[in-house]
């Protein structure tokens, strides 16, 4: 029985953690941009 549960927890484990990361790249993208925007308005003044 332990091991059924052993390969479950892995393979469920990491997939959850995959999840939630790629959810936080995309948020650091644009975070990013709208960092080069604000750069953008600063030269332009």
């Amino acid at each position: 029985p332990a091991e059924e549960e052993t390969p479950k927890d892995e393979e469920e484990a990491p997939a959850e953690e995959e999840a939630p990361a790629e959810e936080e790249a995309p948020k650091e993208e644009e975070a990013p941009a709208e960092e080069e925007k604000n750069s953008e308005e600063d030269n332009s003044k």
